[in-house]
């Protein structure tokens, strides 16, 4: 049997196909075979349009990115949630970008005249029954207009109608597909590289190199085991890799500083809230709190908003050393947080405490009580800080003043002493507050929860002292308030303090609450006092509590207490 030829007619016809697809698909079409075929697209355009017709079949591969009317398209999926796919739900991961279905088109020597093109469709997301369907329809196309170019007309219908043909509108079901560890014999092939993603934001360079690869992957390899769980993974991928393309494409204006940056300059606080900031604003305010420590206000800088920031992002706007810092933070926090666990005072390595608080070092091999970091003590108190002070003053007396480390320890005695007599430890994280100066309500420097001073609890608010059980003002803070206001008073002229028509007022009439020993003051005639520090209500002429509802009610009346009364 001879080689058919190529008619001039049907070559010509060939190469403006060609020629077109090339032109209206640019990157997502792709020429493998030909007529010394060198991989650049418009080289090889170039050689054909002056090539003479021959028996060699032209190949090509074109990317058809189909198209669904929502604009989002809901992946369900009946597998049960494993630990590579946390979250899994019942209402399925909505996607706005499905992975092209990749046409291979092999055109005969007798195309378009006799015979129509060898096409074969593949897809991740399509299983070899949905395949089969868009390539016979693909052939009955075909059938029905014998003779003329029918590629472009077989990219469109795909592009377009693919989708509404196989049933699907805007929920993909990958219940078809094999549980994980079963074979799928179908050839498929993966539009999806599996180092685009490793988070929810994939780098600009992972991003990259999914457009070499998307575009110019050859040859594809089939995928011959093929599990609905896979598919899930390559979608999501795919749909965060093609989001995070048009977000670099775009200019946007950073929440922050309120100036305009090309994408690539910018970064999503978290995927949840979606705003945007540039990268020099956010690296700062990152920045600013590893180096305080204060990982628990890493949250989108919006008023509004309290969402966590993407840790993938907060790493990518960090330097090394920064993340190494969050690193050494995030650990110290967790181990913080085990009851057991506690810092060797020779070479600071973690250490675990039994019930007697012994802990022995793993890498000193030192045994020491976990209460005072000495060596172990059973059956004896621990001493104080200030005991250790003396002790060790006494220890030290015939050495000389200067020496450094008799130094370092004394101060570091002497900070524990103090930490001990002035300082509470935070409920949550441990960490040693000191008050200064106003009310009982703490917030931890460290952990950023609010605890009461005066009972060491962690509270929500103010709530906490609305009860009675503590107070929010203590006596001695409450006269320090008082003295230091008086003296700021001290250099005012009376009648400027008072007023002019200070002879004109009424006598302004005070009590000290039998709670607290707050001073309240009485308003007009009203006898129902109400304390400024506890809250607590009392009766100005007997000092009696009025606690619980009704309690005024029925401790003010004709035979009781006057509730109004001018003394």
């Amino acid at each position: 049997m001879g080689v058919m030829t190529r008619t001039e007619d049907d070559w010509q016809q060939q190469l403006d196909e060609i020629i077109a697809l090339a032109s209206i698909l640019d990157t997502d079409f792709t020429l493998t075979a030909g007529p010394e075929v060198s991989g650049d697209i418009e080289q090889d355009i170039s050689a054909l349009a002056s090539a003479s017709p021959c028996s060699e079949q032209l190949e090509c591969t074109t990317a058809v990115r189909v198209v669904f009317p929502s604009g989002v398209m809901t992946i369900r999926d009946t597998l049960q949630p494993s630990s590579s796919t946390a979250g899994v739900t019942q209402s399925g991961w909505p996607v706005q970008h499905l992975p092209p279905l990749l046409l291979q088109l092999s055109l005969p020597s007798t195309y378009p005249s006799e015979q129509p093109p060898n096409a074969r469709i593949n897809a991740t997301w399509l299983t070899s029954h949905q395949i089969q369907q868009l390539q016979q329809h693909l052939l009955d196309m075909w059938n029905a207009a014998s003779g003329l170019p029918i590629c472009y007309t077989w990219v469109d219908w795909l592009q377009q109608d693919a989708l509404a043909y196989l049933g699907i509108s805007d929920t993909l079901d990958l219940s078809q597909f094999a549980a994980p560890g079963i074979s799928n014999t179908h050839d498929q092939v993966a539009t999806t590289s599996p180092d685009i993603l490793n988070s929810s934001q994939p780098s600009p360079e992972a991003c990259s190199e999914h457009d070499e690869q998307h575009h110019h992957a050859e040859p594809w390899q089939p995928c011959q085991d093929q599990s609905a769980e896979k598919v899930l993974m390559d979608l999501l991928r795919f749909d965060a890799a093609e989001k995070l393309r048009a977000f670099h494409r775009g200019t946007w204006t950073c929440g922050i500083c309120f100036e305009q940056f090309p994408g690539r300059s910018c970064v999503q606080a978290s995927l949840q809230c979606g705003h945007v900031y540039c990268q020099s604003c956010m690296a700062q305010q990152c920045a600013l709190h590893v180096k305080e420590g204060t990982l628990e206000f890493l949250r989108c800088p919006e008023p509004d908003c309290k969402e966590p920031l993407d840790r993938q992002m907060v790493k990518s706007v960090l330097s090394d050393e920064q993340n190494n810092r969050l690193e050494s933070v995030e650990l110290e926090r967790t181990l913080n947080h085990m009851m057991d666990a506690v810092y060797c005072p020779r070479c600071s390595t973690i250490s675990l405490e039994d019930e007697d608080n012994c802990a022995q070092c793993s890498n000193c091999f030192f045994a020491f009580c976990s209460l005072c970091n000495e060596s172990w003590h059973p059956g004896t108190k621990c001493l104080s800080p200030e005991d250790k002070l003396e002790l060790m003053r006494r220890r030290m007396a015939g050495t000389k003043s200067g020496d450094r480390e008799f130094r370092r320890r004394e101060a570091e005695l002497q900070n524990l002493a103090h930490i001990e007599k002035n300082c509470k430890q935070c409920p949550a994280c441990g960490m040693a507050i000191e008050r200064s100066e106003g009310c009982n309500k703490m917030t931890c420097t460290s952990c950023g929860v609010f605890f009461c001073y005066r009972c060491n609890q962690q509270i929500d608010g103010y709530k906490h002292y609305w009860n009675g059980n503590c107070i929010l003002f203590d006596l001695t803070e409450i006269e320090r308030w008082e003295a230091e206001m008086g003296q700021q008073l001290m250099g005012v002229p009376e009648e400027q303090r008072r007023g002019a028509d200070a002879a004109a007022r009424p006598a302004v009439r005070s009590c000290r609450c039998p709670r607290c020993g707050r001073i309240a003051y009485k308003e007009g005639n009203n006898n129902n006092m109400r304390c400024p520090a506890c809250t607590a209500n009392f009766c100005y002429l007997c000092k009696e509590l009025l606690a619980g509802r009704g309690a005024s009610g029925r401790h003010f009346g004709p035979k009781a207490c006057k509730q109004h009364s001018a003394d």
